[in-house]
């Protein structure tokens, strides 16, 4: 955030007595002090002191008032207090218009601040719009070679880079950082900030060579300029780290993960929530080594610092008791992992009831070691306890209700309770569907990748195995209806990891045509809005005033003004819809077929090695996909 705290001249009093009760500018100093320390509670106390005191000896309309609204509302976006922080941001930003004009550089760093609390709400478009506007003041009152201008070019391709429009974002990327590395030079916190922003965007589009360099670049200069005692050398080593994580280079993360916590160690002491994350940390990666005693021994402290720091109603205790549980099982102390479950369930039940949210995900964890341990009754009773919250909690369309279902489906499978089983699983596959239809248009080509090893093919893999087994019993019926299924289901993913949305981006770029630009942008950032909205639960939503049928309105709104205007982006949407087995059989000719060859492993309450291939053979006059399955490809 550019220049929140910037100097200002007061008139003040010669005559200082000595138990006069303190000026603006003193309690406005006190809380930028205890800001650059990090101690944020103390600075809010400071800032609301000054909020009170600017508005008794300035008046509401005074340039004081306006920062110290400017000042609190910061505090409160930090915090969380969106719309504390929105409501004040507004006011200073109508007494700078007022008293200082729309092409003061001050009114722009309102709007900045605002746009920056727009975007950590998801609400991208209305971020985008003031980011614009806080551009194009800054870029006529300061210059291209000032570094606030070089911090709205950032600003402003990581909202592009949030709206998935790459091609906007990385030039305004590449922009920031060169006007930073020739004003600023290399070995300033702010170059490293913008090798940090343009690494999120190489590893948005899965370029992880270019995100580690730029990222390895960060981290030296802040430890050069910073040190490596700082929050933000420290930050760097977390961030290098997920990205090793995300590859599965366990070891390299593991070094970094262990510096981090050494540091916080020394920055922080060993009692600090901090470094019970950096023990958390650690024993995940250990966990994924292997290496079970140091897991064990990093999962134990983390909670022991937690809970006697935060307490046992803190959200960090269940998730890393959470993990511990996980750990434990893995291990193969199946009695303790179900103990520490319970005992957690139980603690929260206690303090929040039945009704809670972490409630429910505890009960979910439960309702899964249940059923890996064979006991589906109570796996059953129990994903049934979670139901009732999450119906209350999420959309049906959620990715939360979605996995919900497909553990029903999983669990009426081992049951051999097909029928069951079946309605469970063309519930998830219609809201998975729809998930698609909703994200992919907006998704890089990695990102897509990701979503659909992540999100589709957990809930598309273990349905050919309940094929199998379903055709093998002989007094079913249906068996059309799920072959049927199966080869749609194929289809889909065929689709999905073949089309490509980047050619459609750069066809309405290049044609040069605003208006189709502008309502192609809008659509982007409507999606990314109402998708945003739908991942988070109903009561948050209600508590920020978001309405989600209305978002969805207006992006439908959207989609159809821009499939009117654009007939490359109708053909894109609709390869996104679902195909059949039927479309494929219209198109063939007398005396030809279409195969499909479907390589899975077998699942039987867990993953097997068991190979098997499905052969469905698609003939003009079939009333159905036929089916030949060869195990290990025999």
């Amino acid at each position: 955030m550019k220049a929140l705290f910037t100097a200002i001249v007061l008139l003040l009093s010669l005559c200082v007595f000595a138990q006069e009760e303190k000026s603006w500018k003193e309690l406005n100093k006190e809380g930028e002090k205890a800001f650059k320390n990090r101690k944020l509670k103390t600075s809010l106390e400071f800032f609301k002191k000054a909020l009170f005191k600017a508005e008794k000896q300035f008046s509401k309309n005074s340039l004081n008032y306006a920062k110290s609204c400017n000042n609190l509302g910061y505090l409160y976006s930090l915090s969380g207090s969106y719309s504390k922080a929105e409501s004040l941001y507004l006011k200073s930003k109508k007494i700078r218009k007022r008293l200082l004009g729309k092409k003061h550089p001050d009114y722009a760093i309102i709007l900045n601040n605002l746009a920056s609390l727009y975007r950590r709400q998801g609400l991208y478009h209305k971020a985008l719009k003031l980011m614009l506007e806080t551009k194009a003041i800054d870029q006529e009152k300061l210059g291209k070679n000032h570094p606030y201008y070089a911090l709205d070019c950032n600003n402003l391709g990581v909202i592009y880079l949030n709206l998935t429009l790459y091609d906007k974002a990385k030039p305004l990327l590449l922009e920031a950082k060169r006007i930073r590395e020739k004003i600023l030079t290399k070995q300033h916190p702010a170059y490293a900030n913008s090798c940090n922003s343009l690494a999120s965007f190489y590893q948005a589009k899965g370029q992880y060579a270019k995100a580690e360099d730029l990222l390895i670049e960060a981290r030296s200069i802040r430890a050069k300029v910073l040190g490596v005692n700082h929050p933000s050398y420290i930050k760097s080593c977390n961030n290098l780290a997920v990205l090793y994580k995300s590859q599965g280079l366990y070891k390299k993360a593991l070094k970094l993960y262990k510096e981090a916590k050494i540091k916080n160690e020394i920055v922080l002491g060993k009692q600090h929530p901090d470094y019970a994350i950096s023990c958390n940390n650690l024993a995940i990666i250990y966990h994924s080594l292997n290496r079970l005693v140091e897991a064990e021994y990093y999962y134990n402290e983390a909670i022991d610092i937690v809970k006697r720091k935060l307490g046992r109603k803190h959200s960090l205790y269940f998730t890393i008791n959470n993990n511990l549980a996980i750990f434990y099982y893995n291990k193969g102390l199946k009695n303790k992992a179900e103990k520490l479950l319970l005992n957690i369930r139980e603690e929260i039940e206690k303090q929040f009831g039945k009704g809670h949210l972490q409630y429910a995900k505890f009960s979910l964890n439960l309702a899964k070691f249940y059923y890996n341990t064979n006991r589906y009754k109570k796996a059953e009773k129990t994903l049934f306890e979670v139901t009732s919250v999450y119906n209350i909690s999420f959309d049906k369309r959620h990715i939360e209700n979605i996995y919900l279902k497909n553990s029903f489906a999983l669990l009426y499978y081992q049951e051999k309770s097909y029928y069951k089983a079946d309605s469970a699983f063309k519930d998830v596959f219609e809201n998975i569907r729809y998930l698609i239809k909703e994200n992919f248009i907006i998704l890089s080509k990695a990102e897509r990748q990701q979503f659909f090893e992540r999100k589709i093919i957990p809930v598309f893999s273990a349905y050919k195995s309940f094929v199998l087994s379903y055709l093998g019993e002989k007094f079913l019926t249906k068996k059309n209806k799920i072959l049927s299924q199966l080869y749609n289901n194929h289809l889909l993913t065929k689709s999905l990891l073949f089309n490509s949305t980047q050619r459609i981006k750069e066809r309405i770029y290049n044609k040069g045509d605003t208006a189709s630009i502008n309502l192609y942008e809008r659509f982007i950032a409507k999606r990314v809005q109402y998708n945003k909205a739908l991942e988070r639960p109903k009561a948050i939503r209600k508590k920020q005033g978001i309405d989600l049928e209305k978002l969805a309105e207006e992006a439908n709104d959207l989609e159809k003004a821009l499939s009117r205007k654009s007939s490359e982006f109708a053909a894109v949407l609709e390869e996104y819809q679902p195909h059949t087995w039927q479309e494929v059989q219209q198109k063939l000719q007398p005396n030809e077929a279409a195969i499909e060859i479907i390589r899975f492993n077998w699942h039987n309450r867990k993953w097997t090695d068991t190979v098997y291939y499905a052969v469905l053979i698609v003939t003009p006059n079939g009333k159905f996909p036929y089916p030949v399955f060869l195990k290990n490809g025999n």
